[in-house]
């Protein structure tokens, strides 16, 4: 038993949570791909500019046939497969029968990986959080 907690420690993950800045433009624009920029001027006005933290929720309009991106600004925890700007359809991020929710997932989980484009399904969304898995 001695000396096996340091290595127990040492397969714990470090750093995290995660964090984005997340824009959200007035639209018309048709996203070409997820990956793809939004090129300089033609996502219409831009209505907000957001910073949101792992685990936390914001309320934020996001009209129908608006367009987002985001950039990750802090890497989530070691070991962390995936993350994703999670619309949710309801002003709130809880999980109900009624606030469907999209999830766009960044190009990787480093500091500077993007969704470099995003568009609204269907309808517009009212929540936005930053998922790791």
């Amino acid at each position: 038993m001695v000396g096996s907690a340091p290595s127990a420690l040492a397969a714990q993950p470090t750093g995290g949570p995660a964090a984005m800045t997340l824009q959200i433009w007035s639209g018309p624009f048709a996203c070409p791909a997820p990956d793809s920029a939004i090129p300089k001027g033609s996502a219409g006005t831009l209505l907000k500019t957001i910073s949101i933290p792992e685990t936390t929720c914001a309320v934020a309009n996001f009209p129908l046939n608006s367009a987002f991106n985001a950039t990750m600004t802090a890497a989530p925890k070691t070991g962390t497969a995936g993350c994703y700007v999670q619309l949710f359809k309801e002003q709130g991020c809880g999980t109900t029968l009624t606030n469907q929710y999209h999830g766009y997932p960044f190009d990787s989980v480093a500091v500077g990986s993007v969704v470099g484009c995003g568009n609204p399904v269907a309808f517009a969304y009212g929540a936005v959080e930053i998922v790791c898995e």
